[in-house]
């Protein structure tokens, strides 16, 4: 929280407007006007805000995107599904035997020409189709949700049960003092939350920036949400 808290308050303090007059900001450019801007700093601030910008790019591909469109090109595949193409084999692993099917490559091409058409629109775009989308997004999973447990009624109480007694149980206990004392573990687990936090899942979610700039600190909170 702290740090998530600190790169909201940076960004916004460090934000430019591009040639199209949209605000930009991020790590990149409070690595080179902040950190550059202290003396014998310029060079390697500069360098680490391209480093920085680099690194995005290549992690945009493997952290988020690629495991997001797997998981959207597998669900659609799996309840929509349409033999004639999913019958056609383009790629198997001969290692795993998973195959990639034409019926995948297809939804994959249009879930990114999509979400193209909505990204390279700049910040104004995304904000204008996010908030038609999102609260639709909000009707359906609640309406899922309450659906689900009206379903499964009779289940809400054990389910309840469930929780308290294996969260309080012995077997819970032994294994939160086992992991207490795995301390490789846990510091695998911190750097994973860094690199998905700055790597992956904030790509796109420097949105704070675009705050006033007076006021930095309150409006660094927002990255919180």
């Amino acid at each position: 929280m702290m740090t998530n808290y600190s790169e909201n308050v940076l960004d916004i303090f460090y934000r430019r407007r591009d040639a199209r007059g949209e605000w930009a900001g991020g790590a990149m450019y409070y690595l080179r006007d902040g950190l550059g801007a202290k003396k014998g700093c310029k060079g390697i601030g500069r360098f680490l805000g391209v480093l920085f910008s680099v690194f995005c790019v290549l992690a945009s591909f493997g952290i988020g995107n690629m495991s997001q469109i797997n998981t959207i090109v597998t669900n659609i595949t799996s309840v929509f599904r349409i033999d004639a193409l999913s019958d056609i084999v383009l790629y198997t692993d001969s290692g795993t035997g998973v195959g990639v099917a034409l019926y995948m490559l297809i939804v994959g091409l249009v879930v990114m020409a999509v979400a193209a058409l909505v990204i390279i629109g700049g910040i104004k775009r995304i904000a204008t189709v996010t908030e038609k989308i999102v609260p639709f997004m909000v009707v359906l999973y609640i309406l899922g949700a309450v659906g689900i447990i009206a379903v499964n009624f009779s289940d809400v109480l054990p389910a309840f049960g469930s929780i308290f007694r294996y969260a309080f149980g012995v077997k819970a206990v032994a294994g939160g003092r086992c992991r207490h004392r795995d301390e490789g573990s846990g510091h695998l687990g911190f750097q994973a939350r860094r690199l998905f936090q700055r790597g992956g899942a904030r790509l796109l979610g420097d949105g704070p920036f675009r705050l006033q700039r007076k006021g930095a600190g309150p409006a660094g909170h927002v990255g919180h949400f």
